[in-house]
């Protein structure tokens, strides 16, 4: 499935710092979150969420500041920030195990670290690709980015409904439907997955399904947009900070960004190499 992808120095250079100035401001707001999550008597859990909040502030700015590095400096960068990252899953999970084994009372959700260690595996994922020159079939990427983002939509839904006071009905309940709506988007992109393998040769109906999976994405995107000028009004009763509205926000914008690709992708044939 896997095979060498032809990348030139120019386009793995771009690549990798469009991934880095994405994931490293995403990791750092993860840290800030679980800081906040955490109750005080965990001080341990709590320092080390503070050392992983500097260290990717550290690095996202080091990311914001190359102008004409060359492939070596990147790979370099690349690869300590895939040692940081897999540090940041071990220090995820073993939040998510205290969670899960009611080791303490947490101010956070099971899903929500599910969640954010999913997101850093991710990033290791895109990095180490980068770094191997490792790419797959068109069709394979597509409903893999896919499955993987619609997923994450539907947990931010699921977020913002639980977050939300209880007297916000009408929000409520269009975070509730925009949950539902992002399960069976993931479910058919699985299904999809299933039906164009081992080839991954895409089909027309990949096509389409991406084409409802933007128009989805776009509406969900203009939600959190309102939800995130709200909240910051003070118009919003909720229990959710604007970095977290902005955050969420952030990550959708980069998902219709992607299902662009896609498109092109499947009228190409080829991988996109983005430019950001």
């Amino acid at each position: 499935m896997q095979k060498i992808c032809p990348l030139t120095t120019e386009q793995f250079i771009t690549q990798s710092l469009a991934v880095n100035r994405f994931w490293l401001r995403i990791m750092k707001e993860h840290a800030i979150f679980i800081r906040l999550g955490l109750p005080c008597d965990q001080r341990e859990l709590i320092q080390v969420a503070k050392f992983f909040e500097a260290q990717y502030d550290a690095l996202l700015k080091r990311a914001n500041a190359f102008t004409e590095p060359s492939a070596a400096e990147i790979r370099m960068f690349n690869m300590q920030v895939i040692a940081l990252t897999q540090q940041y899953i071990a220090y995820k999970t073993r939040v998510l195990n205290a969670i899960t084994r009611c080791e303490a009372v947490f101010n956070l959700y099971a899903l929500l670290m599910d969640h954010v260690r999913r997101e850093a595996v991710e990033f290791v994922r895109e990095l180490d690709q980068l770094l191997r020159g490792i790419t797959a079939p068109v069709g394979f990427e597509v409903v893999r980015e896919q499955t993987f983002w619609t997923r994450i939509m539907a947990d931010h839904a699921k977020f913002i409904a639980h977050l939300l006071d209880p007297s916000e009905r009408g929000l409520e309940k269009k975070a509730q439907g925009f949950s539902k709506l992002f399960d069976r988007l993931r479910f058919q992109a699985i299904d999809l997955s299933d039906m164009i393998a081992p080839s991954y040769k895409p089909i027309p109906t990949l096509d389409r399904f991406t084409g409802e999976v933007t128009e989805a994405t776009a509406k969900l995107r203009d939600f959190k947009k309102t939800g995130r000028n709200l909240i910051g009004q003070c118009k919003i009763l909720s229990e959710i900070p604007e970095l977290l509205a902005d955050h969420v926000l952030r990550e959708a914008e980069h998902f219709l960004g992607l299902l662009e690709e896609h498109k092109e992708m499947l009228k190409s044939g080829n991988r996109i190499i983005s430019i950001k």
